[in-house]
């Protein structure tokens, strides 16, 4: 409205503003498009995968292939269930970015900007040098079936393969990495949240679901995992 019917002055106050807009959240559009174009060169620096080590360490660690071992527990509403929890992924850190950036916090926002970057950039060091496919591909053979659930697992996993640019993302798991600084930074600005002893515990449980469900859904590795909470925490 100020841009149709204001005065001069508080138009370019208004196009300095959007302008400020635009620069405050270019980072993250420019780090998406630093992932879409990581495909060439991760199969330039290392043609193969290390999937076959990181199976290793993940039987040395627990004696058994813990996607293997899950498919004991397997059942179609938790499969629907982490998989929905999985998804928040992509939901939980642009809500408290936007959150934090339309309630004037901006220094909050640029640090926890600060710290997703430091994570994704880093992250995309791990695709290049350890790529790796998951053991839903390296183990394809082993399982005994495939993961169904009652109405939401198909439809999520084509969503998760559609916007997977390559194959080759596993090591460290960035749904871990991300997901952890999304709810370190959450505990850190609760207060500025309505409904906080609703929000905090709901979002703390899908978060902790999601770390599950990137093993449960034979996407990770255990290790994967376990490097994703290292970044986060070097984040």
């Amino acid at each position: 409205l100020r841009l149709l019917l204001g005065s001069w002055s508080s138009r370019w106050q208004a196009v300095r503003q959007a302008l400020q807009m635009v620069r405050d959240w270019l980072p993250f559009t420019f780090c998406i498009w630093v992932y879409e174009n990581l495909h060439d060169l991760t199969h330039w620096i290392r043609p193969t995968t290390l999937d076959g080590t990181l199976a290793r360490f993940d039987q040395a660690i627990f004696g058994v292939q813990p996607t293997l071992w899950l498919q004991r527990i397997t059942h179609p509403l938790l499969t629907d269930y982490l998989d929905l929890a999985y998804m928040t992924y992509f939901i939980f850190p642009p809500i408290l970015g936007g959150w934090l950036y339309f309630r004037r916090h901006v220094e909050g926002f640029k640090e926890f900007q600060l710290a997703m970057l430091v994570g994704f950039y880093l992250g995309f060091v791990g695709y290049v040098t350890v790529p790796a496919v998951g053991p839903q591909y390296w183990l394809t053979g082993q399982y005994a079936f495939e993961l169904s659930g009652l109405v939401l697992h198909w439809r999520i996993h084509r969503i998760v393969h559609s916007v997977q640019s390559f194959p080759r993302d596993c090591f460290p798991s960035m749904h871990t990495c991300i997901s952890s600084i999304t709810l370190c930074f959450l505990w850190r600005y609760r207060r500025l949240f309505p409904w906080r002893q609703l929000i905090v515990p709901v979002v703390a449980v899908l978060t902790v679901s999601l770390w599950f469900s990137t093993v449960y859904l034979r996407y990770h590795w255990a290790v994967d995992v376990f490097a994703g909470w290292a970044l986060a925490i070097f984040s």
